[in-house]
Parts: C-alpha cells; sequence; structure tokens
C-alpha cells in the first residue's frame, strides 16, 4: 500500500462517515417528528426521558447511522475503484482472515 494510499482512503472515508452521520441524524429526528408529532429527545440517558422514548430513539438512530455509514462506505469504495481501479483498502472481517488463511 503507498504512502498516498495511506492518507487519502482514510480522509475519504473519515469525510463520508462524517457527512452519513450529519444526514442520518436530520433524518432520525424528521422522522421522529412526523411520527409522535413531538422533538425529538434531547438527552435519551436523562431520568425523565421515558423508556419507551430513550430506546426507541436509541434503536432508531443506530439503525440510521448504520445504514448511512455502510452506504456512504460503499459510495466511498465505488469512488475509489473508478479513480484507481483497485479495490480500496477496506478492513478485512475476521471470517475473511480465517478464510485466507486456510481456516474454517
Amino acid at each position: 500500500m503507498s504512502a498516498g494510499t495511506k492518507v487519502v482512503w482514510p480522509v475519504l472515508l473519515g469525510a463520508g462517515t462524517v457527512v452519513a452521520a450529519a444526514a442520518s441524524r436530520s433524518a432520525v429526528a424528521g422522522t421522529w417528528r412526523f411520527v409522535t408529532g413531538e422533538e425529538p429527545p434531547t438527552e435519551p440517558e436523562h431520568p425523565d426521558t421515558p423508556w419507551a422514548y430513550a430506546f426507541a430513539w436509541g434503536l432508531a438512530s443506530a439503525v440510521a447511522f448504520e445504514g448511512a455509514r455502510l452506504f456512504a462506505t460503499r459510495q466511498v469504495a465505488r469512488y475509489w475503484l473508478d479513480r484507481t481501479g483497485d479495490l480500496p483498502p477496506l478492513p478485512r472481517s475476521p471470517l475473511a482472515r480465517k478464510r485466507r488463511r486456510g481456516k474454517h
């Protein structure tokens, strides 16, 4: 892996993740307002926030963020592949590492 790859890929991936996080937060908040007719909880961990609201907010936020992060990572990887002709240096899962070493 070249020195440029070691610098450019993390920067692109980080930028994509930041944009994904902002977009997912905004989308979840808008959806919350539409569905409940109320503002989303600002402090879901506060004891005065009902458990159902805190849990629903946490679950919706996590699902939206992970979906947006995955979308952004795939888009950045596609951009990288189109520009360089090579797959980006994505981290390998433990299962992929085991398979590569011949351990199933």
